[in-house]
């Protein structure tokens, strides 16, 4: 149940990136089938239309700074959890190849919970911000809008458990008026 609630997060995340190179005129598609020969892996998302982005695979993932193997360092540096999934990440998917046999990019676009970017991650929104017509405009707004859809991910997984909990010991923590808005 648990990979179930992360992935909600996950699918949300990848339609706010969509809708921001949707914004920018930008053609790409999400979850492209059998994109690689060598494996069964499918990009979140593929540019295919971007200039110097075009044929870049998105592998976009959410880190969790509790986790057991990256908590000991997320307790004592923010974003360690993150740079940690890129490495993984750019270790996995460095030998890539299309079925033409033409090397590919994936980048690692990785968020934490708690709000934390990669640096890749940062880096793709500035890429992306050089076809907007106000650079910074759209950098605060798209970096804003990622966050506030990763907190309501993160909202959404804490009132489910909360009501899974108070259902089970037949109390009601949630009105029904939201309930319809969290299920």
């Amino acid at each position: 149940m648990v990979v179930a609630r992360f992935m909600c997060a996950h699918n949300i995340i990848v339609l706010g990136w969509s809708a921001c190179l949707q914004e920018l005129g930008i053609y790409h598609k999400i979850e492209p089938k059998q994109r690689y020969v060598a494996t069964l892996h499918r990009p979140d998302i593929t540019i295919f239309d971007a200039g110097s982005l075009s044929g870049y695979d998105l592998d976009i993932s959410i880190a969790h700074p509790w986790a057991k193997e990256v908590i000991k360092s997320a307790s004592k540096e923010q974003g360690s959890a993150a740079l940690k999934r890129e490495k993984l990440k750019n270790d996995k998917y460095s030998t890539q190849t299309l079925p033409n046999g033409q090397a590919t990019v994936c980048i690692p676009v990785v968020f934490e919970h708690f709000g934390s970017w990669g640096q890749e991650a940062s880096d793709l929104l500035q890429k992306l911000s050089l076809r907007s017509k106000n650079k910074t405009e759209f950098t605060t707004n798209w970096r804003r809008r990622l966050r506030v859809l990763l907190q309501k991910c993160n909202s959404t997984v804490v009132f489910k458990k909360i009501d899974k909990i108070c259902n089970y010991h037949n109390h009601s923590f949630v009105s029904r008026d939201i309930q319809s808005h969290i299920h």
